[in-house]
């Protein structure tokens, strides 16, 4: 009868399958932190604009409270912003000395000009970050609410709403919000 050997040899190192799946796990997490550096990067770039584009805002309304409307209702004085609303987009010239207002001018026609520089000011920082594409929208929101429950006093305010689109993404719509103060 004959007897089979069985040889005891060892397997040492790995074998070409082995090294393609561990190349082929490395190369899925490397995929993965590309991504997300890539949303990183993006999420950065976004938040950076909004906080420009706030500080543009907050520029402007400091600007708008220089430069109001006053109407006298009962026995409080009223301050009005509608000469500041007004939608643009980011194409042609943006230099906000086109829209200085001339020393000479005086009453309404004065406050008329010194708030198209001030958008135009408004223009030439928002477009700097927006881009050639982007569109913004300055508007004034009138507010009503009551406070105090029945008979209580009704206090109204004013927000600058501004709305713009970033260069490239035209499905995204962003907004910000300032509180103006229009009690004298």
């Amino acid at each position: 009868m004959k007897t089979v050997q069985t040889s005891s040899i060892r397997q040492q190192g790995s074998t070409l399958i082995e090294i393609m799946v561990s190349m082929f796990i490395l190369a899925l997490g490397l995929m993965a932190l590309i991504a997300m550096q890539t949303r990183t990067s993006i999420g950065i770039k976004e938040a950076e604009n909004q906080t420009i584009i706030a500080q543009a805002t907050e520029n402007l309304a400091e600007n708008m409270m220089t430069n109001p409307y006053l109407s006298v209702g009962g026995l409080t004085t009223q301050k009005s912003y509608d000469h500041y609303t007004g939608s643009f987009n980011c194409t042609g010239d943006r230099d906000p000395d086109d829209a200085r207002p001339a020393n000479a001018v005086s009453g309404a026609a004065a406050r008329t000009a010194l708030a198209a520089y001030h958008l135009a000011d408004f223009r030439q920082m928002a477009c700097g970050v927006i881009g050639v594409q982007g569109d913004v929208t300055v508007a004034v929101n009138n507010s009503t609410t009551t406070a105090g429950g029945v008979g209580g006093n009704a206090a109204a305010g004013q927000t600058l709403h501004v709305t713009w689109k970033m260069d490239g993404s035209s499905d995204k719509t962003y907004t910000y919000d300032y509180p103006l103060d229009d009690n004298l």
